[in-house]
């Protein structure tokens, strides 16, 4: 699974059509994580392979991300979960580390309108 960002440089630059690409974030693999692109993003169609995310869906994954991360017990013994999978350990601290590195990058780099972001799952 991989999140990132491209900048296609405009007209008024030298290196017009050029694209800029930023990595976001790299999982091997996280149920949580995969769940909330699918229910949130794909429209539960699992198959879709790459798909582009807007500005505020990428606030909200990262709100998410941050709540979890914020509050683990409480997610705990609410009994969150998405789809039907719920969280184990190793899901929380994937998402505990997802919510810092993309809140660091969101707010130093990515907050500006010129981005677009992608989601992909191949």
């Amino acid at each position: 699974m991989h999140l990132f960002a491209e900048y296609k440089m405009k007209t008024d630059s030298i290196n017009e059509g050029q694209i800029i690409r930023k990595d976001l974030m790299m999982w091997s693999y996280s149920k949580g994580i995969h769940s909330w692109f699918i229910e949130h993003l794909q429209q539960h169609n699992e198959q879709l392979r790459c798909k582009s995310i807007s500005k505020e869906q990428l606030q909200n994954f990262i709100i998410f991300c941050e709540n979890i991360a914020n509050d683990r017990e409480a997610a705990k013994s609410a009994g969150i979960k998405i789809g039907s999978w719920a969280y184990s350990d190793d899901d929380f601290k994937v998402i505990e580390g997802t919510a810092r590195s993309l809140r660091s990058s969101f707010d130093k780099v990515l907050n500006i309108d010129f981005w677009d972001f992608y989601y992909c799952c191949k």
